[in-house]
C-alpha cells in the first residue's frame, strides 16, 4: 500500500509563518493605536476651541529605560501660551503630543511656532488651565500608527496568500 504524503515547499512555510507573524503584530498595532485615538478624541469632544499666542517654547527630553542597560531619549516641545477664557486671560503650558528620538527634527518642528505665533488649542471648560492641541496636531501620531498597522496587515495578509499559493 503506497502512502501519499504532501510536502509543503520550505519557501511556502516561511511565507506562511512570516505572514501570520506580521499580521498578528499589525493587528496589535491597529488595536492599540485605534484605542488611543478614540480615547483622546472622545475626551476632547467637550473641550472648547481657543486661539492662543505663543509666549515661549522649549524642546524637552524624556528618557525611558528599556531593559536594564539601554536608555532611549525622546524629544517633545512644550509651549507657554496666553489665551482668553470668558474674558479672563490665562497663561498655561501645553506639550505637543508628537515625540521623536531626533532632537533636530523636534527643534525644526518647534521653530514653526516662534514667540507671538498663534496656536489652535482646546481647553477643558472644567479646568481652563488644561490645554491640548486642536486639529491635526492633536492625535500624537496615533493616526500614523493606524496607517502603519493597516499597511503591515496588508503585507502580512499578502504573504499569507502568497505562501498558500506556493504550498499548492
Amino acid at each position: 500500500m503506497a502512502q501519499s504524503t504532501v510536502q509543503a515547499k520550505p519557501g511556502a512555510l516561511v511565507l506562511l509563518f512570516l505572514g501570520a507573524g506580521v499580521s498578528l503584530v499589525a493587528l496589535v498595532v491597529l488595536a492599540s493605536s485605534g484605542a488611543e485615538y478614540y480615547k483622546v478624541h472622545r475626551v476632547q469632544e467637550t473641550w472648547k476651541p481657543v486661539e492662543a499666542q505663543v509666549l515661549g517654547r522649549q524642546v524637552v527630553s524624556h528618557s525611558g529605560r528599556v531593559g536594564r542597560t539601554t536608555s532611549n531619549r525622546v524629544y517633545a516641545t512644550t509651549f507657554q501660551a496666553r489665551y482668553d477664557v470668558n474674558g479672563l486671560t490665562q497663561i498655561s503650558t501645553v506639550e505637543v503630543p508628537y515625540r521623536t528620538n531626533n532632537e533636530a527634527e523636534m527643534r525644526a518642528w518647534a521653530d514653526k511656532y516662534p514667540a507671538g505665533a498663534k496656536l489652535q488649542l482646546k481647553y477643558n471648560p472644567e479646568n481652563p488651565a488644561q490645554l491640548v492641541f486642536a486639529g491635526d496636531e492633536a492625535d500624537g501620531g496615533s493616526r500614523k500608527m493606524m496607517m502603519f498597522g493597516a499597511i503591515a496587515l496588508a503585507i502580512g495578509l499578502g504573504m499569507l496568500m502568497w505562501g498558500k499559493q506556493l504550498a499548492k
